[in-house]
């Protein structure tokens, strides 16, 4: 199996669609939904190469809070991170 280790940032995206245009200065505008998902170059870059059938070793830092045990959870699900 091919090994690929991909360095770099890790973290969470927070995704609210659909959004047409900015919200005036000071102001709001509604979406539809708002998701949060794993981001980042090292993780989108090692999420590719896994669905490729690679093996890909993923190395970054995530802050051990909500949103970092999020993404490790995230990408413990997925093979890419481990205890």
């Amino acid at each position: 199996m091919t090994l690929v280790t991909v360095v770099g940032n890790v973290n969470a995206d927070i995704v609210a669609r659909p959004l047409l245009e900015l919200p005036p200065p000071g102001g709001d505008l509604l979406v539809d939904t708002i998701e949060v998902r794993v981001g980042g170059a090292a993780a989108n870059a090692g999420m590719a190469l896994a669905r490729l059938g690679l093996a890909p070793r993923v190395i970054g830092a995530v802050g051990d809070d909500y949103l970092g045990r999020f993404v490790m959870d995230s990408l413990r699900d997925i093979g890419l991170a481990r205890d």
